[in-house]
């Protein structure tokens, strides 16, 4: 309807039996509408996990509480020194919240940035990425660790568009030309499925390493991406100048 191309990736295989653990790269309110298109007919719809503070939000708070998104407190480590009983309530917090999703199969979707990436948070952060924040894992793992054995692997969504800053705005407007996603599954490492691996324990280095390992990766496939969008944005406004033209002739 808003002429948008949804460059979607028809390589992601349906399956609605298992659970998957969705991440996903974040950069405007329009990867929502891009996910939902990719997973529409593939995957369920994915479980969020949400800021407890957004359960004030006017409708999308209450709707989402209904529909099963858990809604967790995080905090820093500012906070847990100062207040050295908040150790460990993050891990409780994202237990009692996934307890629900043992009972059948559910996504459970994460931007492991933290926030939507801007040039300036890029450069505040000094992110050694190219395309990306540094990754805030610290919720994958808590999830692996509430959830032991659901899951062995991530499904890894790269989301990006022609334009450096692609606002919900520029969605209604027809600004927005192309939306490009593809998808990565990517196995979990042999050692992470076993009984005695605890990512938000023991075993939080080896996890984080692994992660940061991969996140590198995911950000050279993003840069391609990108570059490959552009060309498709270009191809696509030379074909609709092309016929502006002959209509004007005619």
């Amino acid at each position: 309807m808003l002429g948008v191309c949804w460059d979607l990736d028809p390589q992601l295989q349906s399956d609605f039996q298992q659970s998957h653990l969705l991440i996903a790269n974040h950069r405007s309110w329009v990867d929502v509408f891009l996910l939902l298109a990719q997973l529409n007919g593939r995957l369920r719809l994915p479980r969020v996990f949400m800021k407890s503070s957004l359960r004030w939000l006017p409708l999308i708070g209450s709707a989402t509480y209904i529909m099963g998104f858990p809604q967790v407190k995080r905090y820093s480590k500012e906070q847990i020194a100062n207040k050295p009983h908040l150790a460990g309530k993050d891990l409780h917090t994202t237990r009692k919240a996934c307890e629900r999703f043992k009972r059948y199969p559910n996504n459970l979707l994460s931007f492991v940035e933290g926030t939507r990436f801007t040039a300036k948070k890029h450069q505040h952060q000094q992110s050694p990425y190219q395309t990306l924040l540094k990754p805030r894992s610290g919720g994958i793992a808590y999830v692996l660790e509430a959830l032991p054995g659901h899951f062995d692997h991530l499904v890894d969504f790269n989301l990006s568009y022609p334009q450096e800053n692609c606002s919900f705005w520029d969605l209604l407007t027809g600004q927005l030309t192309c939306a490009t996603v593809r998808a990565t599954k990517v196995p979990f490492p042999a050692t992470f499925l076993q009984s005695d691996f605890h990512p938000a324990g023991k075993d939080k280095a080896a996890f984080f390493t692994w992660f940061n390992q991969y996140w590198t990766e995911k950000d050279q496939r993003l840069l391609a991406q990108q570059q490959e969008a552009c060309l498709l944005e270009s191809s696509q406004n030379g074909a609709i100048n092309e016929c502006h033209d002959q209509n004007a002739e005619k």
